[in-house]
């Protein structure tokens, strides 16, 4: 779920073992046997509901935090061997794989997100 976005199909059947065992715990359950809404069923619970996560949104929360841990490298070996192999800031590289371009898709959220320090400029994108 952090590496990759989960397609919608992938994130509806999950959702559909997840209603199904909250209703009636089995595999599967039809909409008489529902109580509430998903929707409704997936608020915080400060708003009066039972607070079972959005899945969709948990997964865009974690590409941003990998998107984040990209960009600040503190100690992880990870980050700081990918800005050996690629233009971070740009989101330019050699890297292979779907993951890299869909990383790329997300990198507008990121920037609306966070906050940038020039510095020296080297990692700095506009």
């Amino acid at each position: 779920m952090m590496a990759l976005e989960l397609p919608p199909g992938v994130l509806a059947a999950i959702d559909s073992l997840r209603r199904a065992y909250i209703w009636v715990g089995e595999e599967k359950t039809s909409g008489a046997m529902c109580m509430v809404a998903w929707d409704r069923v997936a608020m915080p619970k400060h708003c009066g509901s039972l607070g079972v996560r959005d899945l969709r949104a948990q997964n865009q929360c974690l590409l941003l935090k990998l998107l984040h841990h990209l960009h600040s490298i503190g100690d992880s070996s990870w980050a700081a061997w990918v800005h050996e192999h690629a233009d971070i800031p740009m989101m330019e590289d050699d890297l292979a794989g779907q993951h890299w371009g869909m990383l790329r898709e997300f990198m507008p959220m990121y920037q609306d997100l966070s906050i940038v320090e020039i510095d020296d400029g080297a990692t700095t994108s506009f």
